[in-house]
């Protein structure tokens, strides 16, 4: 299979699963949130 070529709008897909979820983000009463994606577990930049 051949690599696409890079073209700096289509990046490398990454799988989060559910243990790379994290709770370490702001929470409201009655709700229970967690990140999947974020600069500290895929490296993402403007979301």
């Amino acid at each position: 299979m051949a690599t696409p070529p890079a073209d700096g709008f289509h990046q490398r897909l990454h799988r989060v699963t559910p243990a790379g979820l994290s709770v370490q983000t702001t929470q409201t009463a009655g709700m229970s949130r967690v990140e999947a994606l974020s600069g500290k577990t895929v490296g993402s930049v403007d979301l």
